[in-house]
């Protein structure tokens, strides 16, 4: 019996400490979710706020509840917050900015709380007491951790800030802005981490861009918070408008394209113009280390980059950048097109090409054919992705071919090509429509700079196009007159022949070409492309 009261008393007090211990663990883990650096962040401040503002301004039970002057007082709240957040890491008084966005919170649920008590609650329909009080209880999660991080001070708020790790936060896939941006599909957060060293700006440069890009390419907006201290920060309020309506930072280089409104709305993706000045605004913030670092990479690739003037990386001499996918066969036949199109830019814009450059996103065949006849050219190949948005995601993952000199050769040759002064390229594949875009949105003069050749067999997989034509069985390339969607009539071209030889075989092959498509579109039916029967 002795022994059966000790067993029970043990037992007793072995449950009585698990349970403390439990206990004090969830109570540990409830503080560190709401004070430590990793999960308490601005970023996660910011999301739940937009959110829970998000929520509140598309509510059509509280839009009809609530009186218009009331309700616009409480958006013109929740707008004061959001921007203040964003200017957390730039303002020198962080503290102070912290301590107003709690102000505004608290006024917003206090008068959520007097509309609750302006009419007895059995008159207020339940679905409207129950979205105000999960507005007001999220508001007041959100104002506990702004007051929290108030309480700290400047240095350990900027160290839980450095914590951040890289995301792409497709939770917010739902996030619309309610009167702009109809055609984007979400938002992508492009988050600032130590992933080398802390103080590795070239590669926290990567992910930015990376990001960027797989946010471009899968029709999302982009948002970056911060890059490592440089005043990166209003570009989050802005992006929440459509651009080319944003301003960054007021600095007169990065002007959007001026558009008018009847071509704005035309614009498949009218945040493109976006990527090219982002790129070029991190380059001019950049220390001269990696602009030292990127010249020596311009200097290996045959590319002399100026990093202090206005396009980014521009060429000190006239460049002409050609970029061909991996699976072409017959290179040097279309290299024959390409030199072309090179001596009639030269002619029409009586401009001298100085250097070229072929940029390849992997080995191609007959390339030895290129080396021989056109050894003026400076050859990149292999050792980046270039065909889906999946592959430049890739880039980020740090094995194989997703390994940091991938992302870096990614990011390099896509700003050379963008910013070369004449461009043959291909719509066969993302990265090529990208360099496109791209270029639609930095150069005024695209579409007189920028040509488009498809081997046909890519073409017309899956992309379209008019039907084969063949010209006394030769292979040929014709140039329709088509309408782009700016309105603009393309004039028609000579058709090129190339006739039949023994070094390409019997492989059927056709390249399409134009001057003038609409590049931002991303429409692969304005290219004619023909094949041989």
């Amino acid at each position: 019996m002795i022994l059966l009261r000790t067993i029970i008393y043990l037992s007793a007090i072995l449950f009585a400490y698990s349970f403390l211990s439990i206990f004090m663990l969830m109570a540990s883990q409830e503080k560190t979710h709401f004070l430590s650096g990793g999960m308490f962040n601005r970023f996660t401040i910011q999301r739940d706020l937009q959110l829970s503002c998000l929520r509140f301004r598309n509510s059509e039970n509280l839009r009809e509840f609530i009186p218009e002057d009331v309700r616009e007082s409480m958006l013109e709240r929740c707008r004061l917050a959001e921007q203040k957040l964003a200017l957390v890491m730039v303002a020198e008084e962080s503290k102070t900015v912290l301590e107003k966005i709690v102000t505004m919170l608290v006024e917003f649920q206090i008068i959520l709380r007097l509309l609750l008590l302006d009419d007895p609650q059995d008159l207020i329909p339940p679905e409207i007491i129950s979205e105000i009080k999960l507005i007001d209880r999220s508001l007041k999660v959100i104002s506990g951790k702004v007051e929290s991080m108030a309480s700290r001070s400047n240095e350990q708020l900027r160290r839980d800030m450095d914590s951040w790790s890289y995301h792409v936060h497709d939770d917010l896939e739902q996030l619309q802005h309610p009167t702009q941006c109809q055609n984007s599909t979400g938002l992508v957060l492009c988050d600032l981490g130590p992933h080398e060293p802390p103080d590795s700006l070239p590669w926290k440069l990567n992910h930015v861009v990376g990001c960027l890009v797989h946010g471009i390419l899968s029709s999302r907006r982009v948002v970056i918070p911060n890059l490592e201290g440089l005043s990166l920060n209003p570009l989050i309020s802005g992006l929440v408008n459509c651009p080319p309506d944003v301003d960054l930072e007021g600095n007169a280089n990065l002007e959007a394209p001026k558009l008018d409104s009847d071509m704005r709305q035309r614009l498949r993706r009218p945040f493109l113009w976006y990527a090219g000045a982002v790129t070029r605004y991190i380059l001019n913030k950049l220390d001269n280390n990696l602009k030292n670092d990127l010249k020596v990479k311009a200097k290996k690739s045959g590319l002399a980059v100026e990093t202090t003037q206005r396009r980014m990386p521009l060429v000190e001499k006239t460049v002409a950048g050609v970029y061909l996918p991996s699976t072409t066969s017959s290179l040097h036949i279309c290299f024959q097109m390409v030199e072309n199109y090179f001596q009639r830019w030269e002619v029409q814009l009586q401009k001298s090409i100085e250097r070229k450059v072929l940029i390849l996103p992997g080995r191609i065949e007959h390339l030895e054919i290129i080396r021989a006849n056109y050894p003026h050219y400076h050859v990149i190949e292999g050792d980046f992705y270039g065909q889906t948005a999946d592959k430049f995601s890739m880039c980020d993952e740090g094995a194989g071919n997703g390994s940091r000199k991938c992302n870096q050769a990614t990011i390099f040759n896509l700003m050379a090509l963008a910013n070369a002064d004449f461009f043959v390229g291909t719509l066969s594949d993302e990265f090529g429509r990208l360099v496109y875009q791209l270029r639609a949105a930095i150069h005024p003069d695209a579409r007189i700079t920028s040509l488009n050749y498809d081997p046909g067999s890519w073409y017309h997989h899956g992309l379209g196009g008019p039907d084969p034509v063949t010209v006394n069985g030769n292979y040929s390339t014709r140039v329709w007159e088509m309408e782009t969607t700016y309105g603009d009539v393309i004039e028609p071209t000579r058709g090129e022949e190339i006739p039949r030889s023994a070094e390409h075989g019997s492989g059927k092959f056709g390249i399409g070409v134009s001057y003038g498509t609409n590049l931002a579109t991303n429409r692969s039916g304005y290219i004619s492309t023909f094949k041989t029967e």
